[in-house]
């Protein structure tokens, strides 16, 4: 590395990792591409004889931008001559060293793996892998056997969204220590790019923009297209906290929602002043109940260890559709585990969510005391805080022939399936265990006054029966009937 290229945080985190597979993952414009290549240079200067792979999906993509890229970062004196019988540059490192530059997708007559097929690799760099299957990524990765070096793999991707095959292979905690994931975002390459365009990009991508996560911030998730539900009343800045502190005063509302593609459950709590607490989440994926119940009450027991009244309430679907071939439902089966939800059976109905929408977004603009009313904790709830912002987004579909055709609907299943379960188990939360609004509140105050007037002026009425007379006969004698 030249002594005069400063590197970020990020990207020193990038240069030190040797791990087999590296996945430095970002934002556009984030200079991922420019380190990941000079860290390749910097392995074949180091290490004369080695062979490498710099490729991308599509041949074009591959010719216009990596292979321009090598030839700008790299010395020409040592890039060598081009081969372009083997397709790479023949480097003049006085031992045989290689580097392939080529696309990975295969012509029409051509064998799947036709681009890799015979190569004996140390390195390969993928850019934008989030472009190819995923059986390229396993064939490139037994590829990569040259024998006398050191084995890595670095992906260049743009965040994928959480169902990719990345986010599958790269857990953002970092659990397997052979597939490192690091995280750049745009920021991070503000000295090259310049003021005005990031203060451009802000503008193109404003906060609640279902892109800026991933164009910006570079965080996974979020590629829907789609107007989100609360787009003009939540916000991540007033809404998201880094850490609440759960009140064992108060009760615990468990909201659960079904499903073997993502069960969820959501962990909230609603003030003595109205607030609204979102202090967890846990969301399965492709799992079966009776797998998903343990982990739910472990959590639970992790992070609300003091609680001691749980409401839960749940789906009303999972009281009536048994599972698996059997004659228990859902519910049945949490009563086995000792959780006994509430639920009311229209909860599903579009009248019945509209409502509990609109009595969230309601809450979202409502303040106490000069602070929102709402508050998420972002660390342990994201998935919730990502379909707030951007990811729950209105069906876009014709109603005409619907019950309620002017009901607007969010749109359910499909690649938004990350995001609706949690979203439902908000409704429910409020469908269940919501505080009335405060125009009900003050007129459930006010009937709730004129009873206790009513009721003690009746206590204060004498009912000596020596006092009482027929009233009928008291008015008779006045000549009043």
């Amino acid at each position: 590395m030249d002594s005069n290229v400063t590197l970020t945080q990020n990207q020193s985190r990038f240069w030190r990792c040797t791990a087999p597979y590296q996945d430095y993952e970002g934002a556009i414009r984030s200079g991922k591409s420019t380190i990941a290549l000079l860290k390749l240079l910097h392995r074949h200067q180091t290490n004369p004889g080695r062979k490498s792979l710099a490729c991308r999906w599509q041949e074009q993509d591959v010719r216009s931008q990596v292979k321009a890229l090598i030839k700008e970062l790299w010395p020409s004196d040592f890039l060598g001559r081009w081969n372009a019988d083997e397709a790479c540059f023949d480097l003049d490192d006085g031992a045989g060293g290689k580097l392939y530059v080529r696309g990975l997708k295969p012509g029409e007559d051509a064998a799947k793996f036709s681009k890799m097929a015979g190569l004996t690799l140390a390195t390969v760099l993928i850019d934008q892998p989030e472009e190819i299957p995923e059986s390229y990524f396993l064939y490139l990765q037994g590829r990569m056997s040259q024998p006398g070096y050191s084995h890595e793999m670095y992906l260049l991707p743009n965040p994928p969204s959480y169902d990719h095959w990345l986010a599958k292979r790269f857990p953002e905690d970092n659990r397997n220590p052979k597939y490192a994931y690091i995280r750049t975002d745009v920021y991070d390459n503000q000295a090259n790019l310049g003021d005005d365009y990031i203060e451009r990009l802000e503008e193109a991508y404003p906060e609640g923009h279902v892109l800026r996560r991933r164009f910006i911030l570079g965080l996974r998730g979020l590629s829907i297209e789609g107007e989100p539900v609360y787009a003009s009343c939540f916000s991540r800045r007033l809404h998201v906290v880094d850490q609440l502190t759960y009140n064992p005063a108060l009760p615990l509302i468990e909201a659960w929602d079904f499903g073997h593609s993502h069960p969820a459950v959501l962990w909230g709590q609603f003030g003595l002043d109205g607030e609204w607490l979102i202090l967890g989440e846990h969301q399965g994926r492709d799992v079966f109940l009776e797998e998903f119940l343990p982990e739910v009450l472990a959590k639970r027991a992790s992070w609300f260890p003091d609680a001691q009244d749980i409401q839960p309430c749940c789906d009303p679907a999972g009281a009536m559709h048994t599972s698996h071939g059997t004659s228990q439902n859902a519910v049945d089966i949490l009563h086995e585990y000792g959780v006994y939800p509430t639920y009311q059976e229209n909860s599903n109905t579009p009248t019945v969510r509209d409502m509990a929408i609109q009595k969230i977004s309601r809450a979202l603009m409502r303040q106490i005391k000069g602070h929102p009313s709402v508050k998420i904790d972002g660390g342990k709830a994201p998935i919730f805080v990502d379909g707030m912002e951007a990811g729950y987004v209105w069906d876009t579909r014709s109603l005409a022939s619907a019950r309620n055709p002017n009901t607007r609907r969010p749109k359910k299943g499909g690649t938004d399936d990350m995001y609706s379960h949690l979203q439902d188990c908000s409704q429910y939360m409020w469908i269940n265990s919501g505080p009335p609004s405060p125009r009900t509140k003050r007129s459930l105050e006010k009937k709730a006054e004129r009873e206790y007037w009513r009721k003690l002026r009746a206590d204060q009425i004498d009912h000596d029966p020596e006092d009482v007379r027929p009233k009928r006969r008291y008015h008779a004698r006045r000549g009043i009937l």
